[in-house]
């Protein structure tokens, strides 16, 4: 959450992990940022697919977690 903050002007206080990405207005060209800052950050290869397709924040963390490397 912190991250798309950042990358909105949000304050992550505000912000709710039961939301998709799509509500804090990512896009495509946004997905592929986020995900390109997950693999070099986290470790984790998620597909654009996953992450424009999470039902929520907290599922795509679930989902983030189980795809480290």
């Amino acid at each position: 959450m912190q991250k798309l903050a950042s990358m909105f002007g949000l304050v992550v206080e505000e912000m709710s992990a039961a939301q998709d990405l799509t509500s804090y207005g990512v896009d495509s060209l946004v997905a592929v940022e986020l995900r390109n800052w997950l693999v070099a950050q986290v470790g984790a290869e998620v597909s654009i697919f996953d992450l424009m397709q999470s039902p929520s924040l907290e599922d795509l963390s679930l989902r983030v977690a189980t795809k480290r490397t």
